[in-house]
């Protein structure tokens, strides 16, 4: 898979469940337009592409793989049998972040002024909308019977979605503004630098993943095989945790300026494809953290 444009800024990489298409927004040199385009990665055949009046949410994939929302400014969910619109994550406000649960029946969007909405995903009915936080939500975590928003204060929501969607206590700020789903655990990113692994319900910490250098900790995904999961760090640091006992920092690498804003990891876990702030994409070995020819 090849694209041949010069890439003025790419953010959003994502990979649908299948690992068959990539969809990515961009901006392209000498245009000045954004674009939302979604390509086969079997042919590089681009399958549809969308004009954006400006970036604005993140992109997320249904588990199924038949829905997308694209990063436009209402937050459009698309069918992708036909790339028709569905309907909207933003019924008022402008998400920046959203998330499906696991079974593909809920879809919450979180803006930026801390409006937390959640849609049915089935007919995009909206089921509950409340203003939980006092500045912008990064990305939601849904997982089984319950979500988790945090804001850029790192105060996080806990969220009861079985039933009757409704918010419970406001914890206290130890994120750095966003929770990740890791083997069952959610992750928690810390300002000062570790991702402490909580389980839900309990809310009991099991494990902490050191940080190589002292900046705030950002995102963490696991694996296909689950053995390790790749973190990033504040201003580009990206690294391979072993999940294996004690979480250990297996390789570090600065990928440059600016957050990398995402990843993925194939199935195989052999290579990496990294969104690093300054736009592009970089191909690293899963093994080493270098970069592929």
């Amino acid at each position: 898979f090849r694209h041949h444009e010069t890439i003025w800024a790419l953010r959003g990489l994502a990979i649908s469940p299948d690992d068959t298409m990539l969809t990515a927004r961009m901006q392209i040199t000498g245009i000045g337009e954004s674009i939302q385009r979604v390509w086969d990665l079997r042919d590089g055949r681009e399958l549809t592409s969308l004009p954006l009046e400006r970036f604005n949410s993140e992109v997320a994939w249904s588990p199924d793989g038949s829905q997308l929302t694209v990063g436009d400014i209402e937050g459009t969910v698309l069918d992708t049998a036909t790339w028709k619109p569905l309907y909207v994550a933003a019924h008022h406000g402008s998400p920046r972040s959203v998330a499906f649960s696991s079974d593909g029946a809920l879809l919450a969007a979180a803006d930026w002024q801390g409006l937390v909405s959640f849609v049915d995903a089935r007919g995009g009915t909206l089921l509950h909308q409340e203003q939980a936080h006092a500045s912008g939500v990064r990305a939601p975590l849904v997982f089984e019977g319950g979500a988790l928003t945090a804001d850029r204060s790192g105060r996080l929501a806990l969220w009861r979605t079985r039933g009757q969607v409704q918010r419970g206590l406001l914890l206290g700020g130890t994120s750095s503004g966003a929770s990740f789903l890791l083997d069952g655990l959610v992750a928690l990113p810390r300002q000062d630098g570790p991702i402490e692994l909580w389980r839900p319900g309990s809310w009991d910490r099991v494990a902490t993943v050191p940080a190589p250098e002292p900046r705030p900790a950002r995102w963490i995904r696991g694996s296909p095989k689950g053995s390790w999961a790749l973190a990033a760090w504040q201003d580009g640091l990206l690294a391979r945790v072993e999940l294996d006992g004690e979480p250990r920092i297996r390789w570090a690498r600065d990928l440059g300026e600016g957050d990398t804003t995402s990843a993925w990891i194939d199935p195989e876990g052999r290579w990496i494809v990294a969104n690093p702030g300054a736009g592009g994409a970089q191909v690293l070995d899963a093994e080493t953290g270098q970069e592929r020819a």
